[in-house]
């Protein structure tokens, strides 16, 4: 199925948005991706290995899950070694099509995926992370990149942990890496190369992609860039510490991405605010955010997402073009709405909404159901795929598929612009090399 949109500037800013480097994307008939990128430790690495996963987590074109048996594999782009070993580089093949174990052979609990770094939580709580560090995103004091899991300097021991972020037992939250924008939320807006405690003495249950967190009595918490109403807060443009969401509302999660923010409430409710100009809210907006003569749809407030649905969890990816979200409803279904020209909704859109530099893009400004009657334990929205676990215990990606990032070889093609096509996946598809 070829789908034909009139994106393709925006398509020609992805390479420089996702770390500044320009790389070749697989060919088709390229090499096979079941070699895994290093073999030993814990993980196996041949091609008849069979995984099973427990969870998931989708980063930018690269994706991340975690084993029944604690071993962590990911799949995709691995320009700045994010997929945790191999070569970078366009002529080192900088990308897998199925699942490859991430190297040194580490057990692992849980998994977040960033844009080009991600981080992982071991059983007794220590942090580790690999990928792109120039801005210290890694944690471990060097700013060197790793294609290895290093350990994150300090000693601390995490109960929770987000990409670049983690919440010691008690609660409280540490976090490092870039601060351009406040986003570490020390106060300062100084790149942080270890971790530092974030400003105002808060203790958590739960904090997502670095910059919202959930307290006890749920209220949430959002801090960094504001520009776009993302902190669901009226001022200012960018906060460097903590500062709760407007609306009053009691939050039972919050996922925060690149330009918007969604969470669900204790009564099963989903709220979002922040950009909106490609539906991304769940609901039309009528508000501006942005400087003239450009100003874009948004809401500086949490808007009620449209249709009544009752949501478990919800995923809000973390770019910054082409926003989308996600979420499980509490019969297992999953939900997408926002921007679709990847196909990373998972259903065909007859909407068209104004995206980025004013070209039109396929889109869904209300939540709609995923192609599929499987049902979902989690969903997980990457930039422009998603993944989810399914009631089955299998795990299932869709979207964009350029760089492997759904795990599995696929024919389908999305178009973009009048020469451009990438591999892609309309509906959900299993990810290989499961039983």
């Amino acid at each position: 199925m070829i789908r034909k949109v009139s994106y393709a500037l925006a398509l020609a800013l992805v390479p420089l948005l996702a770390c500044q480097e320009q790389i070749s994307s697989p060919a088709a008939d390229g090499p096979d991706s079941d070699v895994a990128l290093k073999k030993g430790g814990k993980p196996g690495g041949g091609r008849n290995e069979v995984l099973s996963f427990r969870l998931v987590s989708s980063g930018w074109l690269h994706t991340c899950a975690v084993t029944e048996t604690d071993a962590a594999y990911c799949w995709g782009r691995n320009n700045w070694f994010q997929l945790g070993g191999g070569s970078k580089g366009a002529g080192a093949r900088p990308y897998r099509n199925s699942p490859t174990p991430v190297a040194g052979g580490l057990s692992i609990v849980a998994v977040a995926a960033g844009g080009s770094h991600n981080c992982a939580l071991t059983p007794a709580g220590e942090a580790y992370c690999w990928g792109a560090n120039s801005a210290g995103e890694l944690g471990d004091g060097t700013g060197a990149t790793s294609s290895e899991p290093v350990a994150v300097a300090g000693g601390l021991t995490f109960g929770v942990l987000s990409h670049s972020c983690g919440l010691t037992l008690s609660g409280v939250p540490h976090c490092w890496g870039s601060n351009y924008t406040g986003q570490v939320g020390d106060g300062t807006q100084t790149d942080r190369f270890s971790p530092v405690p974030v400003a105002g003495g808060h203790v958590f249950t739960s904090i997502d992609a670095g910059t919202c967190a959930v307290r006890a009595d749920g209220t949430a918490y959002c801090w960094g860039d504001n520009r776009n109403g993302q902190l669901g807060a009226p001022s200012p443009e960018r906060s460097t510490v903590p500062l709760a969401v407007s609306g009053g509302l009691t939050f039972a999660q919050v996922s925060r991405g690149g330009d918007h923010a969604c969470g669900v409430t204790t009564d099963g409710d989903a709220y979002c605010w922040g950009f909106n100009r490609e539906g991304q809210l769940g609901t039309p907006t009528t508000e501006l955010c942005g400087d003239p003569p450009n100003p874009q749809p948004c809401s500086r407030v949490p808007l009620k997402v449209t249709g009544g649905l009752k949501f478990a969890s919800i995923s809000v990816n973390g770019g910054s073009i082409g926003g989308h979200t996600c979420g499980v409803t509490v019969t297992g279904e999953v939900y997408c709405w926002g921007f679709n020209g990847f196909s990373q909704l998972g259903a065909a859109t007859s909407e068209t909404c104004v995206g980025h530099l004013d070209l039109d893009a396929p889109c869904s400004t209300v939540p709609i159901r995923v192609s599929t009657s499987q049902t979902f334990t989690s969903v997980s929205a990457g930039s422009f795929h998603t993944c989810g676990m399914g009631t089955d215990g299998i795990l299932y990606c869709w979207g964009d598929n350029e760089f492997g990032q759904v795990g599995t070889r696929t024919s389908e093609t999305c178009q973009w612009g009048i020469n451009e096509e990438r591999r892609c996946s309309t509906t959900p598809i299993r990810v290989a090399k499961q039983g």
